[in-house]
Order: C-alpha cells, then structure tokens, then sequence
C-alpha cells in the first residue's frame, strides 16, 4: 500500500484497497474533518444534498467535500437526508461494499457483520440511518456530542486544486462559491496533545459507570491501574483513559459486547460474555502495547541469532497450554531483556504514536504479517532509520513492550533515500489470531499506566443485579 494519494475520491481510495474496508480509527478521522464541514454549511441554512463517495476528496491526510454547484436550502428533512447520506459513506468505507447490498427487504441494515467496529461507533452509525429505537439524529451537532468530539475553529476554505485563492480576501467570499471546503491538518496535529491513547484510538469511548451487563454470563476481571513514571499518581481520569484503551483493544477483535466499568478511582471491571480461550483475554490486557522500532547495535549479529533462537524456544510451551507456566514466563521475560540490551532507540525515538492504522494481512504461505501505516512524521522517521540501517546488515528491532517481534534488515538499494512511502511490515510467521491481536494493540495505542488483574471470575446470569 502506497501513501495517501493526493485529490483522489474515496471512491478510487476505496477501490484500490481490492475488498479491504477502512478500520474504524480511519473512519472516525474522517467524521473528524466531515462534520464540521456539513455542519458549517447548516449553519450557513444550506445543505449539501449529494455527499457520496464521489464527493470526498482525500488529499494526503486532509479530507475535503467537493462543494456542489447549487445547494440547497436547508430544512429539517434535507438535513437528515445529509446525515443519512454520510452514514452510508461510512457503511461502504467499513465493509467494502454498496451499502445497499447490506440493506434488508423490511429496511432495516445489516452492516455490522462485514467489518469490526464498537457497540458505540455502530450505535451512532445506526442513529444517522435511522436503524436504531432511538431515532435520528436532527442536526451534525448531536453526532458530534455522541462521539465525544468538538466543533474546531472555523474550518479553513480551501479552492478547487488549480485555482489560486488571495489569502486576504478568503474571509469575504462566500465558501460555496469555490469548489471544496477543508478542515485544514491543524485538527491531526491538535490531536497529538492529548496523549498517545487519543492519537490512535477512534474515539473517546465513554465508560458508563451504571452500564453493567445483566442478566450477564461470562467472565468478569478486575483490573487495577498502577503509576508509572509519567503517572506518578492514580487519578479517576487516567483510570477512565486505561478503560477507554482496553475496551477499543478487546472490541476491534470481535468481542462486541463487553463492558468496562471504573468501579473506584483506580479499578476497572470488565465485563466479557463471550470468552472462547481463557488465555486471550490475558494477552489482550496484561500488555502495555506500546511499539518501539530500534536500531541493532553493532558487531551483536551472532548474540542476536541465538537468542532469537532461545525466545522461541521459550515462547513455544506458553503458545501451546491452557494455563501460563511462571517459570517459562520469567525465563522468557530474561531473554527478551538480553535482546533489548542489543538495540539501542533511534533520535528522535520511532514508536507506535506515529502509526495510524495496523492491520494483520495473509503472506502466500498461509502465515500472517502486520501492515503499519505511519501518519507523515512517522514516515519521515521511518526512512531516516532505514536509510541509517540499509546494507549494514543490522536490524531494526520491532518491539511491543520488551518484547522483540520481528527484526528485519535493509537493503543496499535503501542507501540514499530510506524506505519511504509511510508503510511498514511486522513479518513474524504469525497466526491469524495473534496477528489481528497484535495489530488491534497497536492500532488502539498504548495503555497511559499499566495494568494488574486482581481478581477473575466466571459469572452466570443473575449475578450482577442493577446498581
């Protein structure tokens, strides 16, 4: 997969991705950047009346609405036909397909079975098509307060591409007079200060103190959160950011119904109803999940070889039981740290903040690889560190935690100008189960504190009564 190709409609984005739908995380930076241009037109008492596919342009990480000729007046009706008219924009870019295909004879949807999003993002989607008992959304404003995002300042009016806009004379000319309204890449980077957590997931997913599952049937954990360098102390806000994290962690891989619920300051209770191997959830939660890409140090080939050797041995008896051995655990946890002793970070440090989208993807001998895709910035670092590396015969360590999962060398030819193009793969000979864990780790961000589980128990029905 190429970078994002400038001026192209989502339509022709869509296509060249062959099948492929977009994660919910590209999704929901799209609504980022769309809402607020409808929204501006509303206000304005137009509406669009013809957004499609075919009339957002995507250019590099900026996504435009190409303006239509004459728009209409706006009225309760034509708005809601604009905010239906986004919902199947984001059903086609989900699962891949014409929204109609997904369309049942009695009128209601079946969408959510073609891709993997939250019970939240798919609940505002059914709201905006009027597939949900709780009725439409009336104005853009109600979708932005369901997902948790704010109107920015006034967006920036951006011309048609070979047209040439006086900059001091922008703020007098009517927006729909130009071809295309943009909110400009200030809303990506304005993203970047709250925090890794809110860079990578696609929304502040809400935690409902009084969302508890009942009658429930499954597995509840519960967790606590404990400070860390950046955290020194334990707040019911971080607690709220770590839920936030393992609930897009645990839903992006299939388990829609759960519940996390901040049950005191610094403890969580999740909620799983359907747990098919006791062992996932461990792997789910018990990381922090930060990625990290380090530069091999030299003259450590041969230490390297054999200890990747020993990791495997090692990882091998975990990957094969229904219950974790303690000591393999901290024979392996010695290894991994002997291996971090060979890499050293690259200046300034390459980590899973830059990634804006994981994904695992079928090699042709039935194993599995993780594609990344870096936002710009990481693009640039990427190739710096690979132009650093290429024909050195050293690695780059790709590592989650402490732990190394792939360290793949680069080539002479990558000398003068690095990998570019922002896209990075993780080969591992992974399954496809730990591959779409893994990439659903990455893809959700990094856990701001880390995590203990306290407590495991299996619950049956009535147990957990209204609070």
């Amino acid at each position: 997969m190429q970078n994002n190709s400038q001026n192209q409609t989502l339509r022709a984005v869509l296509a060249q991705r062959q099948g492929k739908g977009f994660s919910e995380v590209e999704a929901t930076n799209i609504l980022r950047q769309l809402l607020p241009q409808i929204d501006q037109l509303h206000q304005q008492n137009q509406v669009h009346g013809q957004i499609s596919l075919d009339t957002i342009i995507q250019n590099n990480q900026q996504i435009i609405l190409i303006a239509t000729p004459t728009p209409q007046p706006a009225n309760q009706i034509n708005i809601q036909q604009d905010i239906y008219a986004l919902a199947i924009v984001m059903i086609e870019l989900l699962t891949g397909k014409v929204a109609n295909l997904l369309k049942n004879a009695d009128g209601s949807w079946n969408w959510e079975d073609d891709c993997f999003v939250s019970d939240q993002f798919a609940d505002v989607i059914n709201r905006m098509i009027g597939n949900s008992a709780q009725g439409r959304f009336n104005y853009i404003s109600e979708i932005l307060a369901a997902f948790g995002l704010s109107t920015p300042a006034q967006p920036v009016i951006s011309s048609p591409v070979n047209q040439v806009v006086n900059s001091q004379s922008k703020n007098k000319i009517a927006p729909w007079k130009f071809g295309l309204i943009g909110v400009g890449s200030m809303v990506l980077v304005g993203l970047a200060g709250f925090g890794v957590w809110n860079l990578v997931s696609p929304m502040r997913l809400s935690v409902n103190k009084k969302s508890f599952i009942c009658p429930f049937d499954g597995l509840e954990l519960t967790l606590e959160v404990k400070p860390n360098e950046e955290y020194t102390t334990v707040t019911s806000e971080l607690t709220e950011q770590v839920g936030n994290v393992l609930r897009k962690r645990i839903s992006d891989i299939g388990f829609k119904k759960l519940e996390v619920i901040p049950i005191s300051t610094n403890q969580l209770l999740i909620q799983l109803p359907e747990v098919k191997e006791m062992l996932q959830y461990q792997r789910l939660i018990g990381d922090t999940g930060q990625l990290y890409f380090r530069l091999q140090k030299p003259n450590t080939e041969t230490q390297l070889l054999a200890l990747k050797v020993s990791q495997a041995e090692k990882k091998a008896p975990l990957n094969n039981q229904n219950i974790e051995s303690t000591t393999n655990k901290e024979e392996l946890a010695k290894t991994n740290k002997a291996i971090v002793e060979l890499f050293e970070d690259n200046q300034p440090p390459l980590t899973g903040k830059y990634v804006i989208d994981a994904f695992g993807e079928p090699t042709s001998s039935n194993d599995w690889n993780i594609g990344l895709k870096f936002n710009k910035e990481g693009g640039e670092l990427f190739a710096n560190l690979t132009k650093n590396l290429a024909g050195t015969g050293r690695s780059i360590g790709i590592f989650l935690d402490d732990e190394l999962l792939s360290s793949p060398s680069v080539g002479p030819e990558f000398a003068a100008t690095g990998i570019t193009g922002g896209n990075a793969v993780i080969t591992g000979r992974f399954k496809i189960q730990e591959a779409n864990e893994l990439a659903s780790k990455i893809r959700s961000g990094a856990l701001p504190a880390p995590v203990v589980v306290l407590k495991t128990e299996k619950v049956k029905n009535n147990r957990c009564k209204s609070n």
